[in-house]
């Protein structure tokens, strides 16, 4: 099972190669406010090897088919639309941890921007043989992040706790198509 994280706005694309675990949790007093905790890795050094075998880079060799499947493109224009759908896909085929870098840069500038802290969200689970399924989330914002790295070990993480802004009329749509 893979799973890819999309944040509208700021054109993040996290692959199933960065994301180590994603975890909702239901906050508040009534149970009402939902929580999102993703752990991620921030590469170094990576291998040839690692490169290649990434989830990015596969998905991006395939012949007629980009790193996005159709059916996520046309869901990303119906959600989003400041997303350049084009743009992602040239940084992906670059290698995967200049884009790794860049997504701690994007990550970093939207927790500390006031003004852009709500985005919508979705997550995609792409099962072995079935479907993807997507959850859009609206109003998302970034309630704490922190790094970790380990010099001697070339390795790091981050995690990002997101919070969704209650709003009674805003509503996690799922979408399952075949």
């Amino acid at each position: 099972m893979k799973t890819r994280i999309y944040i509208s706005g700021i054109n993040l694309v996290l692959s199933s190669d960065e994301i180590i675990d994603l975890r909702k949790e239901y906050i508040g007093r009534n149970k009402h406010h939902r929580s999102f905790k993703i752990r991620g890795k921030i590469f170094t050094g990576l291998t040839d090897k690692e490169v290649e075998e990434s989830d990015m880079i596969t998905m991006s060799k395939k012949e007629s088919m980009d790193y996005f499947p159709e059916m996520t493109i046309k869901i990303l224009e119906e959600n989003f639309s400041r997303v350049d759908i084009n743009e992602m896909e040239k940084n992906l085929k670059k290698k995967i941890y200049e884009h790794n870098r860049e997504n701690i840069r994007k990550i970093v500038r939207w927790s500390n921007s006031p003004e852009n802290c709500y985005q919508t969200m979705i997550i995609e689970t792409i099962l072995e043989n079935d479907s993807p399924v997507f959850l859009i989330i609206p109003s998302v914002f970034v309630k704490k992040m922190s790094v970790s790295a380990s010099v001697d070990e070339r390795v790091g993480e981050f995690e990002l706790l997101l919070y969704q802004r209650f709003n009674v009329n805003e509503k996690v749509i799922e979408v399952y198509k075949k």
